[in-house]
């Protein structure tokens, strides 16, 4: 085979991409009360063990003051972990959070230096009763 074959050969394999995951990136919440609480899934699918931070932003990407109870999450390669965001609900029938977690590599140590962002949008709904 030809070097420029083989080169198109190999560009057209199937790549799995890999990206660090939120899950679910998208949905919307029902609480009565005057608090919530969302569970959420964060996805390492690097090689090596990363750090990652959580931030919660209200809609408009003014930092809320809903939080993760987990503001950092270490997760090892090829792993995930849950965690959750908990807050105040107000006079609002619904109102919309985005929930970021960004990546860093540990600083100092062997490894990719590897840093992304992935964000998903969640919507709280307040019943009343």
């Amino acid at each position: 085979m030809r070097l420029p074959a083989l080169i198109l050969a190999l560009i057209a394999l199937p790549m799995q991409g890999n990206t660090q995951g939120l899950a679910p990136m998208r949905q919307d919440f029902a609480t009565y009360a005057d608090q919530f609480a969302i569970r959420l899934t964060a996805r390492n699918p690097y090689p090596t063990a990363q750090r990652f931070s959580v931030t919660v932003y209200e809609e408009d990407w003014r930092i809320s003051a809903a939080r993760a109870l987990a503001p950092v999450l270490t997760i090892a390669p090829n792993e995930t972990v849950s965690f959750l965001v908990a807050g105040d609900t107000d006079e609002r029938e619904a109102r919309a959070i985005h929930v970021c977690i960004r990546s860093a590599p540990f600083v100092g140590e062997g490894g990719a230096s590897i840093r992304g962002e992935v964000c998903g949008r969640y919507r709280i709904l307040q019943r009343r009763l």
